[in-house]
């Protein structure tokens, strides 16, 4: 195949991946909102410092047992690192998990407890790291934050056990 017939494939291959309305994010994310995988977690009009990164959550879950009234699977245990960055200077990961916060199973549905469990990172590490000393005995309070995106959402896609990416973004007030 010729240099411009490949040329020709590829734009129509884009082109009718414009018009269908698919997109690749889509195929991965296995969500019903990819753009927006924790909406009580978001706040879009969120004003302040500009902490940015990378959110990867890796779970271990089982099948539910019989009359459980979780709706899909249990969460033997989460695992949370966020990497954060301000102004692209000073880039530091921090990390928990689950059962430290929620011992025993969870079920997957409680995505409140797992947002809590989000903003407690930011609130006990991320903020004290960046803004801190803060938070203890005799230390100022530490800064308000709001997270305002969440993007480039994608998981394995796997019930029981997988991985979840993104970007992250959290204005400091």
């Amino acid at each position: 195949m010729t240099t411009r017939a490949r040329s020709i494939l590829m734009a129509v291959a884009v082109l009718a991946l414009i018009v269908s309305g698919a997109s690749p994010l889509w195929a991965e994310s296995g969500v019903p909102d990819p753009a927006n995988p924790f909406p009580e977690l978001i706040d879009p009009n969120a004003k302040g410092t500009k902490l940015s990164g990378f959110i990867t959550i890796a779970y271990d879950g089982a099948t539910p047992p019989q009359g459980s009234s979780c709706g899909s699977f249990l969460i033997n245990n989460m695992f949370v690192v966020l990497t954060l960055g301000l102004n692209s200077s000073q880039v530091k990961p921090f990390n928990a998990d689950y059962t430290t916060a929620t011992p025993g199973p969870d079920c997957f549905d409680n995505t409140l407890g797992q947002e809590d469990f989000i903003k407690a990172i930011i609130r006990d590490q991320a903020i004290p790291f960046f803004f801190g000393p803060c938070g203890g005995a005799g230390q100022t309070t530490c800064p308000g934050f709001a997270v305002k995106s969440i993007t480039q959402f994608a998981t394995s896609g796997r019930a029981a056990e997988g991985a979840i990416t993104a970007q992250i973004s959290i204005a400091v007030k």
